[in-house]
């Protein structure tokens, strides 16, 4: 099991890297503003990357570290895509986190402090946000950002709303918008701020694509150039 897990895991980011370096950089290399168009061509990528993430993560890696550390609970995930209200999609999208956030944050917020419901699950919200900015600020090299945190942070009223479309398939339509729209933005901004600031600085990167995106870019700029009339 842990051989199979690691091959899917392994087959799972060698993807992502082509899907990224195909398919979501050209587009970063067009694009200078975050128009609608170019929203729409990373939609797709975006959120393959995201999927291919989720498998390589929940599925193959989590399963390794229960199978070496003998952990009895192999329940990772839940049917997230059945959702129908935001607060049900977070809670089982990540159930190790969700059960860990329960019972030391959201509960302390309640015996602890005598906060609300409503409260307790805006701080976990606001903490969750907060960790998840800052592992997305050291993998993009963007000490600087806070797209994360504002998107997260708004899921607060979101979850208030779609809870009277609980049991429908509205709210499960809902769920799903919120889902890829929301990917495909912040994929959108963290790209493009990691693409102007970071790739060519990044190592990896140029050893493997930049040079050749870079010329190639830079050949266009040339092109466009010599054949603009005066």
């Amino acid at each position: 099991k842990i051989a199979l897990n690691w091959g899917q895991g392994m087959v799972c980011l060698m993807w992502i890297g082509i899907v990224f370096c195909q398919l979501i950089v050209p587009v970063l290399m067009r694009s200078r503003s975050l128009a609608g168009f170019h929203s729409l061509e990373l939609c797709v990528p975006a959120n393959l990357c995201w999927f291919l993430a989720f498998y390589a993560v929940f599925k193959a890696n989590f399963s390794i570290l229960a199978e070496l550390t003998s952990y009895p609970l192999r329940r990772f995930y839940g049917d997230w895509w059945n959702a129908t209200t935001v607060e049900q999609f977070w809670r089982r999208w990540n159930v190790p986190v969700h059960d860990f956030a329960l019972q030391h944050v959201f509960y302390p917020c309640k015996q602890s402090l005598g906060l609300s419901s409503e409260a307790s699950g805006a701080v976990v919200f606001v903490l969750s946000a907060l960790l998840h900015e800052l592992t997305f600020a050291v993998a993009f090299k963007c000490p600087n950002c806070y797209f994360i945190t504002v998107g997260m942070v708004l899921q607060v009223p979101l979850v208030h709303f779609s809870r009277q479309l609980e049991g429908t398939r509205r709210g499960n339509i809902l769920v799903w918008l919120n889902f890829v729209l929301g990917i495909t933005l912040m994929a959108q901004l963290y790209f493009q701020q990691w693409f102007r600031c970071c790739s060519r600085e990044d190592e990896v990167f140029s050893s493997l694509f930049t040079e050749g995106i870079f010329h190639l870019a830079d050949e266009d700029e040339e092109n466009i150039e010599i054949t603009t009339p005066n």
